[in-house]
């Protein structure tokens, strides 16, 4: 199982330049406890979803359209290995 440290909710904030998902994404990568989809580029040619917005980019799944911390794909992905106890989260020393 892979250990991740949890930032202090203090810097988990909208604010920070690395949020609670991308930190936990690039541990996760690091320890390779997860592989990344592949690149599926999207159609610009087709009508966008409300939400897509072309100045972000998902380090997930490395195309514009979200950002990392909104990223249900994510989110649904780190919750799964939660549940399988296959991801701990350990508090960060201050």
């Amino acid at each position: 199982s892979a250990k991740v440290k949890e930032a202090p909710s203090s810097s988990l904030s909208s604010s920070s330049s690395t949020g609670f998902y991308t930190e936990i994404l690039h541990q996760l990568i690091q320890s390779s406890s997860i592989s990344l989809p592949p690149i599926k580029p999207y159609n610009p040619k087709g009508v966008k979803p409300t939400w897509f917005n072309s100045d972000l980019i998902c380090a997930y799944h490395r195309t514009p359209g979200h950002d990392t911390e909104g990223c249900k794909a994510l989110q649904a992905v780190v919750n799964n290995l939660l549940e399988e106890s296959d991801l701990l989260l350990e508090e960060e020393e201050q």
